[in-house]
């Protein structure tokens, strides 16, 4: 379903019914199970998972944390579950255009809809919005118990995602298609809608980055730039900062070139014409380039799946790491001291 172009309610409707039907189906299963059971303190086991599951309010959908903890216990409620938290992700996201997976084939996906996928879940639904992102959008206030919280992140456990992205990257012919694009920095309107363009996960949580952040600029990326097939194809921050020993930095943070754009390139040939331009930058300033790439892809160095996977997490042992001042590159709960490295 498209969930933007649903009446108000309905899909909540229809996920209460998918949860009703699934309860009463596994009520059934646990009292065949009960009929046939001799053991007594087995018996009394399943009679209070029965009688927990018929106590349950289905209708308060809105609370999902008491919902978690009950139907997590079983198998059977998972799939219906991963629905409801993906409803609920885009319910309290409005900014993100659902309309975008409807058109995903669940039988064949292409690796550009296995890496949008892990892109919302990293976002919206994944453990790093429960563990340390606090944001008025995401769902860790409905999550406050630790246990709820836990049910929650093996639930929606993406290393079979990220396995089959990695797979299908293997078979992925290197790109020989040129394709002209410009990098231009910003420090105006674009730079406050950079995460739209960039499709990244700062996109709309702060009320002016501008304001906020005045060392950091916005690099936009344009594809076919001064053509009739001109258009934007992603974005990233410039950062200048200083180490603590007093060495001048340009940093790039949130590398996002949109999916279907750095899809069509080799990434090593993409990622070395965009620093040989940022160097010329940062000499004319007297600072030197550095990169961020921290532990894991949709974190602060890119929200690109794949790209991150097989090409920018492999920089890490090859590039030298230098310590930061966190006071003025600190951006939407990340700390990025510890995650940046000399180009």
């Amino acid at each position: 379903h498209d969930l933007n172009a649903m009446p108000e309610g309905q899909g909540v409707k229809e996920l209460q019914l998918k949860l009703k039907d699934k309860r009463q189906e596994v009520i059934s299963n646990l009292k065949n199970k009960e009929a046939q059971q001799d053991n007594p303190k087995a018996k009394q086991n399943l009679e209070s998972s029965i009688k927990e599951l018929e106590n349950l309010n289905l209708d308060e959908i809105s609370s999902p944390q008491d919902i978690y903890n009950t139907l997590s216990k079983h198998k059977d409620f998972n799939e219906v579950l991963r629905q409801t938290m993906f409803y609920f992700g885009f319910y309290l996201n409005p900014n993100i255009d659902s309309a975008k997976f409807n058109d995903i084939n669940p039988e064949d996906p292409t690796p550009a809809d296995v890496s949008q996928t892990l892109n919302f879940i990293n976002h919206i639904t994944n453990p790093e919005i429960l563990d340390h992102i606090e944001n008025q959008g995401s769902l860790k206030k409905f999550f406050t118990d630790e246990r709820a919280a836990k049910n929650f992140k093996n639930l929606l456990n993406v290393n079979s995602l990220k396995e089959e992205l990695q797979r299908m990257s293997k078979y992925k012919k290197d790109s020989t298609e040129r394709m002209a694009m410009q990098f231009v920095p910003h420090r105006d309107l674009l730079t406050e809608f950079s995460g739209e363009i960039g499709d990244a996960c700062w996109a709309g949580k702060e009320k002016s980055i501008l304001e906020a952040h005045p060392n950091f600029t916005s690099l936009i990326m344009i594809q076919n730039p001064d053509s009739i097939n001109e258009r934007v194809a992603g974005s990233c921050f410039l950062i200048e900062t200083t180490t603590p020993d007093g060495q001048d930095l340009l940093v790039i943070r949130g590398l996002n070139p949109l999916e279907n754009v750095i899809r069509q390139l080799n990434y090593e040939d993409f990622y070395e014409n965009l620093t040989t331009y940022l160097k010329t930058i940062a000499a004319k300033q007297n600072r030197q380039l550095a990169v961020v790439i921290d532990d894991h892809s949709g974190g602060s160095g890119s929200n690109r799946e794949d790209f991150y996977l097989t090409f920018l997490s492999g920089l890490r042992d090859k590039l030298k790491a230098v310590e930061l001042n966190n006071e003025d590159t600190e951006f939407n709960g990340y700390n990025i001291t510890g995650d940046t490295y000399l180009v």
